[in-house]
């Protein structure tokens, strides 16, 4: 996943302004953090710091080095934020969550044709990109974490209905497993980081069946082979939401401002 801008000062000051009066100083770092077995503590926040922003550029650009991708990346400007997991204080993992807008989404360079037939059907779309995780031994428990509280971003802020995603064809057999996502343009080749790509789709609906069924069960796991059960549970969900939104569902949408959800 690719080609988005790292969200700065004005992304994070629409952030706080959705969360409602009176939360200026709200802290990330504390809206998901858990032990699972003997896993490290993971902390999800916004990178709202130089600091943050930097070191989620920086584990972006090892991973996709690694990876043999070009890391000189060409700055997109789109609508979105980025998270970011840490364990004592490390960036473990970022991902940026982009929200449809008039400057367009990231996912348009290759895929413009597709994307506009989801608008047309009525589609509200987001995307995940510039997802980057550390070699890390508990990776599950990480991704399970750092993609629900974006899933919250995209499905409760934005109100979504679709997120997209370009993935190097060699993992889409993942998402389509793991996550339900299906194939919804087809292989094409990204030059900004020299590397084929396809865009897949994932309904949000369906996610938001999964985690109910799923969600903080490891049992199905390994059986499922999902990675549903590696997100909170659905109590869980809805004090991470809470603190994010404010406890007024009803506030969510009406508290959005429009720079947010154009």
């Amino acid at each position: 996943m690719r080609l988005a801008m790292l969200a700065g000062s004005a992304a994070t000051a629409r952030i706080r302004d959705a969360m409602g009066a009176g939360v200026s100083e709200y802290r990330f770092e504390s809206i998901s953090s858990r032990r699972v077995s003997q896993a490290p503590r993971y902390a999800i926040r916004l990178a709202s710091t130089a600091d943050h922003r930097s070191a989620a550029m920086y584990l972006m650009r090892e991973r996709y080095q690694w990876r043999g991708y070009r890391a000189d990346i060409v700055r997109d400007d789109p609508a979105g934020v980025t998270l970011v997991a840490s364990e004592s204080g490390r960036i473990s993992a970022t991902v940026t969550v982009g929200f449809d807008s008039s400057k367009g989404m990231a996912v348009e360079s290759l895929y413009a044709d597709e994307v506009a037939r989801l608008r047309g059907e009525g589609a509200r779309l987001c995307e995940f990109t510039r997802l980057a995780v550390d070699r890390a031994e508990h990776s599950m428990e990480l991704l399970g974490a750092l993609f629900h509280v974006a899933y919250l971003c995209a499905r409760r802020l934005h109100d979504a209905t679709h997120l997209l995603a370009e993935v190097n064809p060699r993992h889409v057999r993942f998402y389509l497993r793991a996550l339900g996502f299906r194939i919804a343009g087809p292989q094409r080749t990204c030059r900004r980081v020299g590397a084929p790509a396809v865009m897949i789709a994932l309904p949000l609906d369906h996610a938001a069946g999964e985690i109910a069924h799923f969600g903080g069960r490891r049992g199905p796991a390994h059986a499922k082979r999902s990675l549903y059960p590696f997100f909170f549970a659905t109590d869980e969900e809805e004090r991470i939401g809470a603190r994010l939104f404010g406890a007024d569902p009803a506030r969510r949408r009406a508290a959005r401002p429009a720079a947010i959800c154009a």
